[in-house]
């Protein structure tokens, strides 16, 4: 959601939750102190509103690629070495083409169709068709998806 909104539909699920449990109070009180009170940035500045799904950072992106490359993980060092020589040959390539925005970052077809229904239900929140709760219940509903 919009960083200004961050703070007040954080404080409405806290009224709403059930902060007997140790667990859950304890987890409020670390998202209030890490991110919403204390942090360095405001919510402005971390929210990532209409920004596409990132699961993977772009390391394991890239680790997960190397090993479908080499058929799979845990490499000896002898079959390592060559492999990672060819990727060094690769890399002056692929920055140009990436500059030149011929290749962009490739995404599986699931994370593609979550930013797709993300992004619908922006608009609709943008549009005032759905409260922050809902808004995020239905994200969640979402990611739950990828979990199962």
């Amino acid at each position: 959601m919009p960083g200004q909104h961050i703070s007040r539909a954080f404080n409405r699920l806290r009224q709403r939750a059930d902060t007997s449990s140790k667990p859950v109070a304890d987890l409020f009180t670390y998202i209030n102190d890490q991110w919403i009170e204390r942090s360095l940035w405001s919510p402005e500045e971390w929210s990532v509103y209409r920004q596409p799904v990132r699961t993977n950072n772009d390391t394991e992106g890239y680790h997960r690629a190397l090993n479908n490359k080499a058929g799979c993980g845990k490499l000896a060092f002898y079959v390592l070495i060559p492999l990672l020589h060819q990727e060094a040959k690769m890399v002056d390539y692929t920055v140009n083409l990436v500059a030149q925005e011929i290749i962009v970052r490739i995404r599986r077809q699931i994370y593609k169709s979550m930013d797709q229904d993300i992004f619908s239900l922006w608009d609709l929140y943008d549009e005032h068709e759905l409260r922050a709760e809902e808004f995020l219940e239905q994200v969640g509903e979402i990611y739950g998806r990828i979990v199962k």
